[in-house]
């Protein structure tokens, strides 16, 4: 059995950072990454023979699919954690996002630590005029919702052409090449992920990254933790190794789900850390995430030309914000006889609208068959986000509670009544919207699309003034145990309304700060 000073479970926007900084004061750390480590070769693309989709069974896929009852959550596997597939949005939430929250963690206290992820990421909006761009703003304009609109920092390298360059960390980059395939995995290693930024600079320092290691034991011993954990087999069934490492200081970041799971078994199950919260679990939220699609558009909009997501809008008195997206080509190659016969019937509509079909000189053509670009062009895709009722005054006032089921799964309770009050506003906005592009919004509804989805769950281990209140307190520290700490999306109290990727980067670089120092 190894002995580190700090031991790290996930490589995400939690566990990189801490990672790094750990690193930095010149520990031994160990990063322990249930997922494979992703070459540029390796990302699955639409229509790929065997690509690797889903982590699951012998399979170590890029996503995993999470089924509860009512919801669906989908989250990331691999080195580098969601930063590998998240559409690169680099958002600050508004101060209300952060009512309620354990003293003194406010906005005001975070921005020196947003600060350092932004330095880490080195984000900044697009700078191509992209025409989905001019559409989305336009569209906005008619509405006379304009003030809302903005670009939002991306963590994307720009550039023009193929030239190969390292980054400030050593990591060999291209430029961005709009190719709209941001959430499958770049290929040309143009997002600025943390395994090309912050685990980067923690593995130079000497930090070790295991991936396909899963975490199943966590247990104190006198001098800290020792953490057992299987070496999982990449594709081929095998028997799982089961090894075990120790260190004084051990830092969870598996996750909203991975982290509240382990916790929940070693509190229930293994009964190694008994005086775990009674909170834990409690306070989650899916971040009122939501999708829509548009077709028929009376103006072109050409969603496979640039990044996954290129402009916001933020509605802060109506309480969400949402992004505009990319429909990578290749996604339509499976679908093109449906997508020729929905383009067939809106012909004569728009015909007789007289729609324009101009597209910007400043565009790059992007990577698939001109059929695809044309079956695609007057189509949308939206994903937004809210404060929804997991936003309580109070901590843990509502939202969903995750726990274990009678065979050891993880089960979440929620009722969808939650987000129905926010989810009616954004209907109502989609509808508008739909009407500001000249065409029809294809919002899912509850009779034929009865489980939401979330790819940004939060809370389960949320933060709180004491054990009564929360898991953690405002430092990450798990009450009840010295030198255990939890630095992920699951200590965010409620639902953020915005791509919680930066905050959950800010905490942890405020966490692991004064783990250290204090």
């Amino acid at each position: 059995m190894r002995t580190f000073d700090a031991v790290v479970v996930g490589s995400g926007f939690g566990g990189a950072v801490a990672a790094c900084r750990l690193a930095e004061r010149g520990g031994s750390v160990v990063v322990l990454e249930r997922g494979r480590r992703w070459e540029r070769t390796d990302f699955p693309r639409p229509g790929q023979p065997r690509a690797r989709w889903w982590f699951q069974g012998d399979e170590r896929g890029l996503f995993e699919l999470r089924r509860f009852a009512g919801m669906k959550v989908i989250v990331a596997a691999g080195v580098g954690g969601g930063s590998l597939v998240y559409t690169n949005v680099q958002k600050i939430p508004p101060a209300a996002a952060f009512q309620g929250w354990p003293e003194p963690v406010s906005l005001d206290s975070l921005h020196p630590y947003y600060a350092r992820v932004e330095e880490m990421l080195d984000p900044s909006p697009i700078p191509h005029p992209l025409v989905r761009l001019q559409a989305f703003e336009a569209a906005h304009a008619t509405l006379g919702r304009a003030e809302g609109l903005e670009r939002p920092p991306l963590a994307i390298r720009w550039g023009e052409g193929d030239l190969e360059r390292a980054n400030r960390f050593g990591a060999l980059q291209k430029p961005c090449n709009l190719c709209g395939q941001c959430i499958f995995g770049c290929d040309r290693h143009a997002k600025n992920t943390l395994d090309l930024t912050y685990l980067k600079r923690a593995e130079t320092l000497g930090a070790e990254v295991w991936p396909l290691c899963q975490v199943n034991r966590i247990e104190p011993r006198a001098l800290g933790y020792e953490v057992r954990f299987r070496r999982l087999p990449d594709r081929e069934a095998g028997k799982p190794e089961e090894e075990t490492v120790a260190a004084r200081r051990l830092y969870l970041a598996a996750g909203s789900l991975g982290t509240t799971e382990l916790l929940l078994r070693a509190r229930d199950v293994d009964a190694t850390l008994p005086k775990l919260s009674r909170r834990l679990g409690e306070g989650w939220s899916p971040n009122g995430d939501f999708f829509a699609g548009l077709i028929g558009s009376r103006i072109p909009i050409q969603p496979t030309v640039g990044p996954s997501v290129a402009a916001g809008y933020e509605s802060a008195p109506e309480g969400f914000y949402v992004l505009e997206g990319a429909i990578p080509p290749a996604a339509a190659e499976p679908h093109k006889t449906l997508l020729r016969l929905v383009n067939h019937l809106l012909s004569l509509r728009l015909f007789f609208s007289g729609r324009s079909d101009s597209s910007s000189p400043g565009d790059t053509p992007a990577c698939a068959d001109p059929e695809s670009e044309e079956l695609l062009r007057h189509m949308g895709v939206f994903f937004l986000m809210g404060r929804e009722s997991s936003h309580p005054s109070t901590p843990f006032g509502t939202g969903g509670r995750l726990r274990l089921g009678p065979r050891g799964e993880l089960e979440l309770d929620w009722d969808a009544r939650e987000s129905e009050l926010l989810f009616g506003r954004i209907r109502r906005y989609l509808a508008e919207l739909g009407r500001g592009y000249g065409g029809w919004m294809v919002v899912p509804e509850r009779w034929w699309a009865p489980d939401l989805g979330s790819v940004h769950p939060l809370g389960g281990c949320g933060m709180g003034r004491d054990a009564s209140a929360g898991v953690v307190d405002a430092f990450g520290r798990v009450f009840g145990y010295e030198n255990l700490f939890v630095c992920d999306g699951s200590i965010v109290p409620r639902a953020l309304g915005v791509p919680p990727s930066m905050t959950i980067a800010a905490l942890a670089e405020h966490v692991v700060e004064n783990s250290v120092s204090g």
